[in-house]
């Protein structure tokens, strides 16, 4: 049976778990939970890509533990634009990170999703960009973010140990 999971933690691990929590499906045969974990450093500051891999790499050990599984096949990663992480450095940092690990070789993907702002005085939403926050509305620039800040682990797709390929 396969698992795919996203974990839970406290503040010490800087993890908050997403309000679908548990919510499963089967496809193609294998279990997956989709767990949104919202991955942030203690400042709430923008992280290097090898600060990410190796709190990512955290969360996913976890979560490998703590639901019996033995090999991690695919991890997937949201990460907002507004973070600046570069897809090429993350994957190579994920690469570095994950090795002699559960998770060595596994695919890291990557979803970028849209910045969406709500204007503060006339809550109009919108779509946003890294450089451009004013309301097509009212031209004012006082916004609050409701998305592309993330970096979220939104689904991690593991094998356990019925599964896993004989040495």
């Amino acid at each position: 049976m396969s698992a795919a999971a996203a974990g839970e933690g406290g503040s010490e691990t800087h993890l908050r778990t997403g309000t679908d929590r548990g919510r499963r499906s089967i496809e193609n045969g294998k279990l997956e939970i989709d767990n949104s974990c919202i991955l942030s450093d203690s400042l709430g500051t923008a992280m290097h890509e090898m600060s990410i891999a190796v709190e990512l790499l955290q969360c996913v050990l976890a979560e490998t533990a703590r639901h019996g599984a033995v090999r991690v096949t695919q991890v997937q990663l949201t990460v907002g634009p507004m973070r600046g992480v570069v897809g090429e450095a993350m994957q190579l940092a994920w690469q570095i990170a994950s090795e002699n690990t559960p998770a060595a070789g596994s695919e890291l993907e990557i979803i970028e999703p849209d910045i969406q702002a709500r204007c503060r005085l006339c809550d109009t939403e919108f779509q946003g960009a890294v450089d451009d926050f004013l309301c097509p509305n009212c031209g004012k620039a006082e916004v609050d973010i409701l998305a592309g800040d993330e970096i979220l682990l939104s689904r991690l797709t593991c094998e356990t140990a019925e599964e896993a390929p004989l040495p």
